[in-house]
């Protein structure tokens, strides 16, 4: 597919007005910036048309404010990030349809958003089978690269090539349960499978994720903290073992795995649909069996900590779609 490689401009010529354009990532980082960059200096420079923004999870300004700035966006279905095109649906001016991770994916393959024309997905790279290696976040990208009439694809050179087999990518069967019985068991394929034909463009990417700000918790993030703590350890004294825990991300959270690093507990398992940095700490110290997330959202010196030491932190991780979070799963 090398005959497919060129420029985010070019790339952003392929977009005609009106077309249903499915994307993939979080708020801060996995989304594809290159191509959507180039497509808002396109509609900015006079060449108008706006799409229908499809991504079950909110992305970053770089694309939803950048797009919504100029006009580009049409309807955004999923859910909104950030805040100018919050301003603009409030306005009236893009429509909006709110559909939650592990449920867009779902009613897309019923046809209730139509014709799903391109999706643009980030990636570390491409095998020499010419399937996707994902990046640091997976989320629905596997169903959009099958359901769309084409596909471009943006190389994140950042990403390290040492990520390639820690995702686990399985297309759940119709009506049908998904087969997971631990979070930590693979049934699926470390790569995200395209046919080649699909693949128009290919474009590589340089840039730094946006970096979040921290600050040290509060005292009232502390005390919430301190009493999920107080409850895991009376619930492991009640079970003798703690199941799975899903734990979100923010202040209070981040505080209540920063005190489970300097716990006594051990071998937690964690079923995430973002890994934070406290869970860093929590592998250095010891404390972890295994992760299974759809994505990171790290600081940026997490992140750099994570690919400097990729072989350290590899055997801990499982990245999956968003059907982590869907029925199938039981």
């Amino acid at each position: 597919m090398q005959d497919r490689v060129t420029t985010a401009r070019e790339a952003a010529l392929f977009f005609r007005d009106g077309m249903v354009v499915a994307t993939s990532g979080t708020g801060v980082s996995g989304f594809p910036r290159e191509v959507f960059r180039a497509l808002a200096e396109r509609i900015q420079n006079g060449d108008p048309l706006r799409i229908d923004l499809l991504s079950s999870g909110p992305l970053g300004p770089e694309i939803e404010d950048a797009l919504a700035e100029v006009g580009g966006i049409r309807r955004r279905i999923g859910s909104v990030g950030s805040k100018l095109l919050r301003q603009a649906i409030n306005r009236g001016e893009v429509g909006f349809i709110e559909g939650k991770t592990g449920k867009v994916c779902q009613y897309a393959r019923r046809g209730y958003y139509g014709k799903i024309d391109v999706a643009v997905i980030e990636a570390a790279g491409i095998n020499e089978e010419g399937q996707v290696i994902p990046g640091t976040c997976v989320y629905d990208a596997p169903d959009w690269v099958q359901l769309a009439s084409a596909v471009i694809l943006e190389i994140n050179l950042r990403r390290p090539p040492g990520m390639e087999g820690m995702h686990d990518i399985y297309y759940p069967k119709p009506g049908r349960c998904i087969p997971l019985n631990d979070p930590l068991e693979r049934i699926g394929s470390p790569y995200i499978p395209v046919d080649s034909a699909k693949v128009k463009y290919i474009v590589f990417s340089d840039r730094e994720d946006r970096d979040i700000p921290s600050s040290p918790p509060g005292e009232n993030a502390l005390r919430i903290a301190k009493n999920m703590e107080a409850f895991l350890t009376q619930e492991r004294g009640r079970q003798g073992e703690l199941p799975p825990l899903e734990v979100g991300f923010g202040d209070a959270l981040n505080a209540f795995l920063s005190l489970l690093a300097r716990s006594d507990f051990s071998s937690l398992i964690f079923y995430l649909g973002v890994a934070s940095d406290p869970l860093l700490d929590l592998i250095d110290a010891g404390k972890v069996k295994g992760i299974c997330c759809s994505a990171l959202r790290f600081s940026g010196s997490a992140l750099h900590r994570f690919c400097s030491r990729l072989e350290h932190y590899r055997p801990y991780f499982i990245f999956r779609p968003a059907y982590r979070r869907g029925g199938g799963v039981l």
